[in-house]
Formats: structure tokens, C-alpha cells, sequence
């Protein structure tokens, strides 16, 4: 299964998010195989949002480590997404596999031994 985008690109990402805080889009999904245009989407998307250079590169560097990640340690289907806030623009990569471990709370004093 190939990955799916968010319409044609840049334009139709810049014009949906509008940078509005709490915005959350889905750019892509994909099962096994068909990530790769997962960097292109990326790339359109934020340059839509007036991102560039350095930036786009280290952000399209940082999504290929987390869907390296999701594809050798989670099951599919894959989604790339982009969650608008105030001041950021955040690439999550969720997958969907029903073994999340619970994450434990502790109090701060607890990590330091205090």
C-alpha cells in the first residue's frame, strides 16, 4: 500500500492549517512500503507555511528517523501529520500498534532522589 498526501501540496497544507493553534492535519498514510514521499510531502508543506532551508532540512532529516523508527518497531497503517500551536509547527508520526505501554508518573523529588 502507497502512501496517500494531502492534495497537491503546498498551497491547499498552508491554506487548511492557516497556522491556527490546535491545528492538526494528516499529510500522509501508509501501510507497509510507500513512506518515501512522506519527505516530498513534508517539504510542500512546510514551505507553504513560509519554512526554508536549514529548517525544512533538519525537519524532513528528523521525519525520516521517526518513520524509520515506526516501521522497524510498530505496526502500520502509519499516518505522518503536522500539529499547528502558537509559536510551532510539530511532524508527529503515529502508528497504530495496540501494545502502547502505559507510561508511570512520578514525582519529581522521585527522579532525583530527593
Amino acid at each position: 500500500m502507497g502512501a496517500t498526501g494531502f492534495g497537491a501540496g503546498s498551497d491547499e497544507f498552508a491554506e487548511h492549517a492557516g497556522r491556527r493553534t490546535g491545528c492538526v492535519v494528516a499529510l500522509a498514510r501508509w501501510g507497509t512500503g510507500g513512506f518515501g514521499s512522506c519527505r516530498v510531502v513534508l517539504r510542500y508543506a512546510l514551505s507553504g507555511l513560509g519554512y526554508d532551508g536549514e529548517a525544512v532540512i533538519d525537519a524532513v532529516l528528523a521525519l525520516s528517523e521517526l518513520v524509520a523508527n515506526a516501521v522497524e518497531h510498530a505496526v502500520g497503517p502509519y499516518e505522518l501529520r503536522l500539529r499547528c500551536t502558537a509559536s510551532h509547527v510539530i511532524c508527529e508520526v503515529v502508528d497504530h500498534d495496540p501494545r502502547i505501554l502505559e507510561i508511570l508518573s512520578f514525582a519529581a523529588s522521585a527522579l532525583f532522589g530527593l
